[in-house]
């Protein structure tokens, strides 16, 4: 019988709990416990999921700086520049960019590049037809209950997967009009 990658590290996930850390402890663990859920797979198949499981991690660990430290950078100009807690962002880079701060003038460029309206257009699109999403004012909520994609990223390529002409038409309208 042949198990699929995707079985693996899905399993892989499951259990990933009573992982100890250590590189070589957890693949010997999941070798031996892969071998008693998959017993007809290979050592080397089980290896490949372990590797490849590690790769998502260290993804998304990667991610999660990413997002940690724009998350501070955000944090920081709100400071320097006194911005009230309930501005939104784009409001607030805005207002300080007309005062002729070169730092808010790029990040607004960044804002209103056409790139970025193409991706807030399909995420506003993506959660009005998702049934998980919903709007509360200017935030969005996800219910994990009814489950689906869990962030911005995957909700757009949901979006573009299930409503690709939609999606397509909000890309052309935004390309189009720049």
């Amino acid at each position: 019988m042949q198990y699929r990658l995707s079985d693996m590290i899905a399993w892989l996930r499951d259990i990933s709990e009573r992982y100890t850390g250590s590189e070589e402890e957890d693949l010997l663990l999941f070798i031996k416990e892969g071998a008693e859920k998959f017993p007809k797979a290979k050592r080397e198949d089980i290896a490949e999921a372990f590797a490849a499981y590690q790769l998502e991690v260290q993804q998304e660990r990667e991610e999660d700086e990413r997002q940690a430290a724009e998350l501070e950078a955000m944090i920081a100009f709100n400071n320097k520049h006194s911005i009230p807690p309930d501005m939104p962002w784009n409001e607030a880079v805005r207002m300080v960019a007309e005062r002729g701060d070169p730092e808010a003038q790029g990040i607004l460029r960044d804002l209103e590049s056409p790139e970025a309206t193409v991706a807030d257009e399909l995420l506003n699109a993506a959660v009005d037809a998702h049934p998980a999403w919903s709007r509360d004012g200017r935030y969005f909520t996800f219910d994990p209950e009814i489950g689906g994609p869990e962030d911005g990223p995957s909700l757009i390529d949901w979006y573009q997967r299930t409503h690709p002409h939609e999606a397509a038409a909000i890309t052309d309208r935004i390309v189009s009009s720049t």
